[in-house]
């Protein structure tokens, strides 16, 4: 996930966080029923967003360390295919000095 779009889950969760805050605040202030049903219309839809966000950050915490392996390794692999050869080409030459 690029660092862009992580950067703006991020805000997008700081954003929701004091609605929901203030949805608590007005309901513990006490409201008639018509508009206590209305703010839990409104605190579910919230807190859908927010699960979504979450969700959305635990997945690109789990994809990082897989792309930093990958990364590593297309790193690596010509290091490895260089020892390899560099390794054959020795046997090679030893073999071929018997």
């Amino acid at each position: 996930m690029s660092v862009a779009l992580i950067a703006m889950v991020h805000e997008m969760r700081n954003a929701l966080v004091p609605v929901l805050t203030d949805l608590r605040a007005i309901r513990a202030a006490g409201v008639g029923h018509d508009r206590m049903e209305r703010l839990d219309r409104i605190e579910a839809a919230v807190m859908r967003a927010l699960n979504y966000i979450d969700q959305v950050m635990r997945a690109s915490d789990a994809l990082r360390p897989a792309q930093k392996r990958s990364e590593g390794a297309a790193r690596r692999v010509p290091q490895a295919v260089a020892m390899v050869s560099t390794g054959a080409a020795r046997a090679r030459s030893a073999h071929s000095q018997r």
